[in-house]
């Protein structure tokens, strides 16, 4: 990410501290060389400076999923998460900082995939709960609802997409010939 992609005024996520609007452009001089920062003021209350060189390393990036977005990303097909409880992990706390803007909603989707197979761990479960409320808080702020109503949304679908796809129904017996004697 460079300075040219996060402008004044646009509205923002950092997965550690949340969500924030950029209020400025700062140049702070460091070694010698100026150095430009993102002043972002923090939803929650505060100030973040962020180091547009890193900005994306640090996964700040630009609000655009609205309700239509996550949900078509959520209904899509899950792709399969590590076997191995900590490589799990460590995929989904990828997925939570990623910069990419549709990566947490595929975290979402891919451990509900692995749910439905092998159910969760009480790790995997709050970090389910965490990663819908904030799904939820973005499409709220980008569609301009209430964090209630996206919340509920987003939780509408991931309880439907927990339960296990309906089986098919068996398939007919063939019909038993009867010989008359």
């Amino acid at each position: 990410m460079n300075a040219m992609t996060l402008h004044v005024g646009d509205e923002v996520i950092h997965p550690r501290y949340g969500f924030g609007t950029v209020e400025s452009l700062l140049a702070h001089d460091r070694e010698g060389t100026p150095v430009e920062y993102y002043v972002v003021r923090l939803t929650d209350g505060g100030l973040l400076s962020v180091p547009t060189a890193g900005a994306a390393a640090l996964g700040l990036r630009r609000l655009v999923n609205g309700m239509a977005a996550m949900l078509a990303v959520l209904r899509g097909a899950a792709a399969p998460l590590p076997e191995h409880p900590r490589q799990r992990v460590m995929e989904l706390s990828a997925r939570w900082t990623s910069p990419e803007p549709a990566a947490l909603a595929r975290g979402v989707r891919d451990l509900l995939g692995h749910a439905r197979q092998f159910g969760l761990k009480a790790g995997e479960q709050q970090w389910l709960k965490r990663a819908c409320e904030r799904l939820g808080s973005e499409a709220a702020r980008v569609d301009g609802v209430t964090p209630a109503s996206a919340r509920a949304a987003i939780t509408q679908e991931v309880t439907r997409l927990k339960e296990p796809p309906p089986e098919p129904p068996a398939p007919a017996k063939p019909a038993r010939k009867y010989r008359s004697r």
